[in-house]
């Protein structure tokens, strides 16, 4: 099964982390990772990543249709409109039973590093924000080897992000 990571980074190459309150999503941004979304019909977030859009009842409206799971080991409650899993294994076999072929992952960084960690990841979109920031976290922090990866396309997405579109070799 491909995986699709899509990431928001800074100028300097750091995971931009919502909650650290050091930018908003911008509209571009969310129209985008919407539109992958909806092609591949599902989308793995983090807990943090869906209280972001949780807090906003646009946002999850706009991604209705899209089979979305929560990617949390400690989290406890139901949350509403999605499915919680634990680990990397569950999800993947999640979505096989429900027939995707690609899974989409658009957050956070705990995510992000656990697709990576276990050999997960065979195209990147690439965000990079105008900012340079000491809040953000790296996008890998262990995988089992490194990835060379094929640039596919670049473009600008809004007037002040540019986005790399990455497959593995």
């Amino acid at each position: 099964m491909e995986t699709i990571l899509y990431v928001a980074v800074s100028a300097n190459g750091l995971i931009l982390l919502t909650s650290e309150n050091n930018y908003q999503v911008p509209l571009e941004l969310l129209q985008d990772c919407m539109g992958l979304a909806h092609q591949t019909g599902n989308m793995v977030i983090g807990l943090n990543t869906y209280r972001l859009f949780s807090s906003n009842p646009n946002a999850l409206e706009a991604f209705k249709g899209v089979e979305i799971a929560v990617l949390s080991a400690s989290c406890k409650e139901e949350l509403e409109g999605v499915t919680v899993l634990k680990n990397i294994d569950a999800v993947m076999e999640f979505y096989q039973v429900k027939g995707h072929s690609k899974i989409f992952v658009a957050g956070g960084a705990y995510t992000y590093q656990s697709f990576l960690k276990e050999g997960h990841a065979d195209e990147f979109y690439i965000n990079y924000l105008p900012i340079l920031t000491a809040a953000g976290a790296l996008l890998v922090s262990q995988m089992p080897s490194d990835k060379t990866l094929e640039l596919k396309e670049n473009k600008l997405i809004a007037e002040n992000i540019v986005q790399l579109h990455f497959t593995t070799k």
